[in-house]
């Protein structure tokens, strides 16, 4: 039967973590590197404030020391503009990082652990589509003082393991305690 179904934006790969570090970006757009902020950043990419965003699809080459880096250590990286905002409070542009090795990916996952990420300044509404669905679940739930009726189609989601980075809350305790 066909169903009007919420559709969700893609999520990402990892959690965008809010920083505020100098990045030197190399383009053909100029003659020499120019100092850009960068305000988000992932082991997969960063957004970068500017008032001048390129073009997406541009390749620029990046400079940048992460989080608790020495400042004698430095990323140096390629990157793919992926997309640019050019008006509103937030200009700039979205760069992928297009060759960080696996070392160079898992130090800067480690370097983000525990930074914050950043505050939403939109609200994201999911979609709306219809959708060919074979068989529906419905399920009821009585919270006593009101009563949920819940209806979805057999296969809710899929979830990817990598996007958990599952972590111990507290520091592990002896079996027995004296």
């Amino acid at each position: 039967m066909l169903q009007s179904a919420e559709i969700f934006p893609i999520r990402r790969r990892a959690l965008r973590r809010s920083v505020h570090l100098s990045c030197d970006v190399i383009g053909t757009e100029w003659d020499d590197p120019v100092s850009h902020l960068v305000t988000d950043l992932s082991p997969y990419g960063c957004w970068l404030d500017t008032p001048f965003p390129l073009r997406p699809e541009t390749e620029v080459a990046l400079s940048f020391t992460p989080p608790r880096w020495s400042a004698q250590q430095e990323i140096l990286t390629f990157a793919r503009v992926r997309r640019r905002a050019r008006t509103g409070p937030r200009r700039g542009m979205g760069l992928e990082f297009l060759d960080l090795s696996v070392d160079e990916t898992a130090d800067l996952r480690l370097a983000l652990r525990g930074l914050p990420p950043p505050l939403e300044t939109r609200q994201k509404h999911p979609g709306r589509e219809f959708v060919w669905v074979d068989t529906l679940l419905t399920w009821t739930e009585d919270l006593g003082d009101r009563v949920n009726t819940y209806t979805v189609s057999d296969m809710v989601g899929v979830v990817d393991e990598e996007e958990f980075e599952f972590e111990p809350l507290a520091a592990p305790m002896n079996a027995y305690v004296a």
